[in-house]
């Protein structure tokens, strides 16, 4: 094997190991957890360009639990998108999430949650490398839910909360 074949391997091997640790840092983590459910997501996420600027987006998720059995989660989320250029994106959009009973002690009928939020996406680049961060700001209406006289629960308000997440993303090609 020439020196090239060895250094274009070692090059290629780097990113591998960078998420070969991370994955151990993880299971490391949850080690002595057991959990005996298996879940299964469905994700359609779909992209129109209107323009050279505009966006418009949609994700649908529908979540199983012990395999097809049970509902866990339903979303869905349209959005629109304004590329202000090419490193910030700025978007806004609505979730509608239903949350299902799956667990013991869980909730004990399916709640509803309403979600409206903007988010600004930041990209820049270094090397080979590329980053992306994420800000969003939600604005919760989450399902209160309350039991009848006859015993059965229902939605009979809800509750508004604010949550702010973040998310960062590191990519880098797998091969040259």
């Amino acid at each position: 094997m020439s020196t090239k074949n060895i250094r274009n391997l070692k090059k290629a091997c780097k990113p591998l190991v960078l998420v070969f640790i991370c994955l151990l840092l993880t299971f490391k983590s949850v080690a002595q957890e057991k959990d005996s459910y298996s879940d299964v997501w469905f994700f359609l996420l779909n992209h129109i360009d209107i323009g050279e600027k505009w966006e418009a987006r949609s994700e649908f998720h529908w979540r199983h639990t012990n395999f097809f059995d049970d509902k866990l989660q339903l979303v869905i989320r349209p959005s629109m998108s304004y590329k202000i250029n090419s490193q910030v994106k700025i978007t806004a959009g609505y979730s509608y999430l239903r949350n299902y009973p799956f667990r013991e002690n869980a909730i004990p009928t399916p709640r509803p949650e309403h979600n409206i939020w903007e988010q600004v996406l930041l990209k820049h680049a270094g090397g080979k490398f590329s980053f992306s961060h994420r800000y969003r700001m939600e604005h919760r209406f989450q399902g209160d839910l309350t039991q009848g006289d006859n015993g059965e629960f229902g939605v009979s308000d809800f509750t508004f909360s604010n949550r702010f997440r973040y998310r960062f993303t590191i990519k880098h090609p797998l091969g040259d």
